[in-house]
């Protein structure tokens, strides 16, 4: 393998991630998604088109949720973590939007809030 390959291939530990402290409960890690992670996360909100997303911001952040370096919540959980307080799940929406890489635009069409969405 190349120098610049393996350099490039060396990135995937690199996956940008914040330290959060949520009143009550502590710290958690905000961990970015991998392209792999995120394309699934995009299909699985596509697939859903003509049908309401449910809990599309709960689902991303339970997907980037880590605490002491493993996944905190898995899939059964998106319900639940739809049911806590939206404006601390926006926050950490926001945060798991961006260390992901998830632009504006993005979020709109996965929003459904853009004339390409529609």
């Amino acid at each position: 393998m190349s120098e610049i390959k393996d350099k490039l291939l060396g990135l995937k530990s690199k996956v940008p991630s914040e330290t959060v402290s949520i009143p009550g409960v502590g710290e958690v890690e905000v961990r970015g998604l991998t392209a792999a992670k995120r394309d699934r996360w995009e299909m699985e909100t596509f697939s859903n088109k003509g049908n309401t997303v449910r809990n599309i911001r709960a689902s991303l952040v339970s997907l980037c949720l880590y605490h002491d370096g493993a996944p905190l919540l898995g899939p059964a959980d998106v319900d639940a973590l739809g049911e806590l307080p939206a404006g601390l799940v926006d926050h950490l929406y926001d945060i798991a939007s961006r260390v992901s890489g998830l632009g504006v635009k993005d979020r709109e069409v996965l929003e459904g809030n853009s004339d390409s969405a529609r």
